[in-house]
């Protein structure tokens, strides 16, 4: 037994530790244990404990993501179990067969909601396969679902809640209450994780070695970047790569110094951004409410007035939050066009109270930018392909997007708050060799500057880019570079579709149909397809496959079908907002 003071001093010492030392703390004890020293006997250093018996947990880790969001969550769990609770298996849904669910005796799955409601593209197949007929019984299986989305969406976190409801009608179990989580979801990883390890006991230490003395010496981890540790960066260059002064699509140089900032090709950048104070005082006045009214979010007081500008999205009202604040309007999804959040509120005389306010706004979110360099060649910076976006409201009021209008106002000195969104789901192929398909339209052109700077100094296999905007002349975004490309065949073919230069609308949807029978020799050579841009885009992109594999001598099933194993493969991937 431990003396009270004992006691005190080692719960002051485990108050410090996170839940992944927690975990190597008692595994640490019981190998003490298990050969003496606790009693005082000398452990000599990088001594190992016993190995423990064969594992009885064996434990899946799986994630469905769209942008590296779920798989992030699931990589935390990962860290947290170790070794210590059983044999762990952490890998994307597109390689774990359902059928082979049977095999585990823990379940646990970080799950993105993409789109309308829809699974990400590489859990496609899996989702398929657990709603089958044919999907096994998964009697006696533990399982828990971390299910996040945005809340600006009306199917919110659809794929996680039909994950969560499927696996308990094949007879699992949940561990815990099912929830839902919004985009400021990292705060709620650390409570889902002490579910699970609350809900069954670590095994032992694993093979982890022990060290005489304590802890074992670690180095200084690198800086890790993210919403609460931004980096704080300088606007170097700013260009509007359209030869008009109506339209405005910036590309932007940010200098990252001697931050250790690094980045992959096909990855995203967040850039921290608030409402301004005109939509702030706009929404206060319509709203009724004091702006030096406190308010608390997450634990931190603060004035309704900051928490307006800087923690909350009142831009986008969603019928989630106005059913959530109504007394019973029937028709709510007009208010959710060309309003803002205060106006919609009045046009269905909701007045909250401050605090009932920004308990029901969705969070105002970093935005992600793609981006738009390789740092093989660029260095030490990161450059952006921004476009500005402006929309009327009911009254006539002029609104820009609350990120691209925040961008727009930088200049060349300015400073900025960002960080590096990892994106494992848009990667070039590991075999340069590869051929790549780039389909993008507007500043969906951002990633594919990345990929060619990437393979450029590689020896690549062919690139094929299809690009499309209004006009030749005014809109052809980094025209010049592409030119180049070509030439020194770091680009192997352009096909442009300039939606206004004709009387007939041209999209790249139509380029590619029209350049069907070459895009299919493409396919069967083993190219890799990425989209970057639009939803609406994407989809008519995705038809456009389909009528191409068509051609091929596939019936519209198996051409569809094909297409989603290209996802589930990753042969097909998408950027798109």
């Amino acid at each position: 037994m431990l003396t009270p003071e004992q006691k005190a001093h080692l719960d002051a010492i485990l108050q410090s530790f996170d839940p992944t030392q927690k975990i190597w703390a008692s595994g640490y004890l019981a190998g003490l244990a298990q050969v003496g020293a606790v009693d005082g006997t000398a452990l000599p250093m990088g001594a190992m404990a016993p190995q423990a018996p064969a594992p009885s947990h064996k434990i899946l880790i799986g994630y469905a993501t769209q942008s590296g969001n779920a798989q992030k969550i699931a990589g935390k769990l990962r860290d947290a179990l170790g070794d210590a609770y059983g044999e762990v298996t952490c890998d994307n849904l597109a390689k774990i067969k359902v059928k082979s669910l049977t095999d585990y005796t823990h379940i646990f799955i970080a799950a993105s909601t993409y789109g309308e409601g829809e699974p990400p593209d590489t859990a496609l197949g899996f989702h398929k396969d657990l709603f089958a007929r044919r999907a096994p019984q998964l009697d006696g299986i533990k399982f828990s679902v971390f299910a996040n989305g945005d809340s600006s969406y009306e199917k919110f976190c659809q794929t996680g809640i039909e994950f969560d409801k499927r696996l308990n009608e094949l007879g699992a179990e949940r561990i815990g209450a099912f929830s839902t989580h919004d985009t400021d979801y990292e705060d709620d990883i650390p409570d889902w994780i002490a579910t699970i390890t609350d809900a069954f006991p670590a095994e032992g230490s694993g093979t982890m070695p022990l060290f005489a003395g304590g802890m074992p010496q670690q180095s200084a981890p690198a800086i890790t970047y993210d919403r609460k540790n931004p980096l704080t960066a300088e606007v170097i260059k700013r260009i509007n790569l359209h030869d008009s002064d109506t339209r405005c699509t910036n590309h932007f140089e940010i200098d990252l110094g001697d931050s250790g900032l690094t980045y992959t090709a096909g990855d995203a950048l967040a850039i921290i951004v608030p409402n301004t104070d005109a939509e702030v005082e706009d929404a206060l006045a319509l709203t009724k409410l004091d702006g030096e009214r406190p308010v608390t979010i997450k634990g931190e007081e603060m004035p309704l007035r900051e928490a307006l500008k800087t923690k909350c999205n009142i831009m986008t009202p969603t019928t989630r939050v106005l059913k959530a604040l109504d007394s019973g309007t029937d028709d709510l999804s007009k208010y959710t066009k060309n309003h803002t959040v205060a106006q919609a509120l009045v046009a269905i005389k909701a007045y909250p109270d401050a605090q009932t306010l920004v308990d029901t706004l969705t969070p105002l979110n970093a935005r992600l930018y793609s981006i738009a360099s390789a740092q093989e060649e660029v260095g030490e910076e990161v450059h952006l392909t921004v476009g500005k976006t402006e929309w009327t409201d009911i009254g006539g009021g002029e609104h820009t997007g609350v990120a691209s209008g925040y961008i727009d106002t930088l200049e060349e000195g300015d400073e900025v708050l960002i960080y590096p969104h990892a994106n494992e789901a848009f990667r070039l192929p590991e075999d340069p060799s590869t051929p790549i398909i780039m389909i993008g339209a507007g500043t969906g052109i951002a990633p594919f500057r990345a990929f060619i700077q990437a393979r450029k100094n590689q020896d690549g296999g062919d690139s094929w880019l299809f690009f499309g905007e209004r006009h030749f002349t005014s809109d052809f975004l980094y025209q010049t570079e592409w030119q180049e490309a070509l030439e020194a065949e770091d680009l192997t073919k352009i096909t442009l579709a300039f939606s206004r230069d004709q009387d007939e609308k041209l999209y790249v949807q139509h380029k590619i149909v029209q350049e069907a029978e070459q895009v299919g020799e493409w396919l069967n050579n083993g190219a890799y397809i990425y989209i970057c841009g639009g939803s609406y885009m994407a989809k008519d992109v995705n038809e456009a496959l389909v009528t191409v594999l068509e051609r091929q001598g596939l019936t519209r099933e198996v051409a569809e079908e094909t297409l989603v194993g290209y996802m589930t493969d990753g042969r097909y991937q998408k950027d798109v907002y």
